[in-house]
């Protein structure tokens, strides 16, 4: 579920964190990726007690990206740390102290690669434009994604074919919808 986990020394103990980084530079709404850290801590606290949540930030130019999802993740079942920096975290970044342990925890199971390496950059933008917007026409992801109107039909009707969005509307004026394992794809992206 996440991209990284981590063992930290906090306060005399040993943690047992999940890191989720997270680029401004993506273009999905900071509310989008709090939405799936709410679903995905709950599913962690249940199978992992004691475990603690660091959201990376990489955001240059302000803080208020990362001040949004600190606010929208208010009141987990985690301890979270909602940062913009690379140092290593420090108890005090985390809304709560989570469980400490003496020993080093074992690492969670890998999970299996889901797919992201198995689109193309243009694929991958039309997906964060769908992601964004929910539903738009092949111009609209064509403009947003920055790709010529042909490259962006080809991408969604790649997309569609991996059903990770759907058509709706006329032969000729297509609509293209999000499904959700796409939105799921664009968030992991």
């Amino acid at each position: 579920m996440f991209s990284e986990w981590r063992c930290f020394s906090l306060g005399g103990g040993l943690s047992d964190t999940f890191v989720f980084p997270l680029s401004a530079q993506a273009g999905l709404p900071p509310a989008d990726y709090a939405h799936s850290l709410r679903r995905m801590a709950g599913q962690l606290a249940g199978l992992r007690p004691g475990a603690s949540l660091w959201v990376r930030v990489d955001a240059p130019g302000g803080c208020w990206n990362a001040d949004e999802v600190r606010q929208a993740l208010r009141g987990l079942p985690l301890a979270v740390a909602v940062t913009q920096r690379l140092e290593p975290l420090r108890l005090r970044d985390l809304s709560f102290c989570p469980g400490l342990f003496p020993t080093p925890v074992p690492p969670p199971p890998a999970a299996p690669e889901r797919g992201v390496s198995e689109l193309s950059l243009q694929d991958v933008q039309a997906l964060r434009v769908l992601a964004r917007l929910e539903m738009a026409c092949t111009a609209e992801v064509a403009s947003l994604a920055g790709v010529s109107l042909p490259t962006a039909r080809q991408a969604v009707r790649g997309l569609k074919d991996r059903r990770l969005v759907e058509r709706e509307g006329q032969e000729a004026f297509p609509i293209w919808k999000v499904r959700r394992a796409g939105l799921s794809l664009a968030l992991r992206s």
